[in-house]
């Protein structure tokens, strides 16, 4: 039974860190074990696996909806990624781990080039990677596991919420936390990088919210091909 919730925990993962199931969309346990052809037993054990990952809300005598955001969630969680973030950039900082720096330019000169292109959605997406692989950095599994879970959870609020982000300020602060890693200056990375994370959770416009486009069958079909397939 694992394994075959596993493939519906995988497929409702991407299907909302792509966007297309976007938060307190209801996810029906009888519609999915149709989707899948799977029993609603093993639907229930992937909908638990996937509220204790954050990204379903299961309530009583109502169901399992995706997981929403409050403002005052989203800055509790960009607060815990910074903690994690500036750990890590210490301790790169503290020993002088410069093999890893040439990945993260790479990425911040990819981030610039897209975001002069126009391609604002790419440029996004290899921002939010910047901070996964400065942390894959600090050669830390267990910070490496919280982080990627916090990412996944702020996910949602990429999914519900418009963001008015400043790609060229994200783009020079992530290029002034590799040049203090570089430097030894711990102090002043930690500081940038809360400034920065700060600022991030703050470009969420929360008054207003997208609506779910697709129904939940669309957005999961695609996924399950792609596993049967893969």
């Amino acid at each position: 039974m694992r394994n075959k919730a596993s493939e519906i925990v995988s497929c409702v993962t991407k299907a909302i860190l792509d966007h297309k199931l976007l938060p307190g969309t209801k996810l029906g346990e009888r519609e999915i074990a149709e989707i899948f052809g799977l029993s609603r037993v093993v639907v229930r054990q992937a909908l638990i696996e996937l509220s204790d990952e954050g990204l379903v809300s299961l309530q009583h005598h109502r169901g399992a909806f995706v997981a929403k955001l409050s403002l005052g969630e989203a800055l509790e969680i960009y607060e815990a990624l910074t903690m994690l973030e500036q750990a890590t950039a210490e301790k790169l900082a503290e020993r002088g781990a410069m093999a890893g720096l040439g990945e993260l330019r790479l990425m911040i000169e990819r981030q610039a080039k897209a975001y002069a292109d126009g391609n604002q959605m790419l440029a996004d997406d290899i921002g939010r990677d910047f901070h996964s692989v400065l942390v894959r950095l600090g050669r830390n599994r267990i910070i490496e596991e919280f982080h990627t879970q916090l990412t996944r959870r702020a996910a949602l609020m990429w999914s519900l919420y418009d963001s008015q982000p400043d790609t060229c300020a994200f783009v020079a602060d992530h290029q002034k936390i590799v040049d203090l890693i570089e430097a030894g200056e711990v102090a002043a990375v930690k500081r940038h990088i809360q400034m920065h994370n700060n600022l991030v959770a703050r470009s969420f416009d929360f008054e207003g919210s997208r609506k779910q486009e697709l129904s939940v069958r669309e957005a999961l079909l695609p996924y399950k091909e792609k596993l049967l397939t893969g």
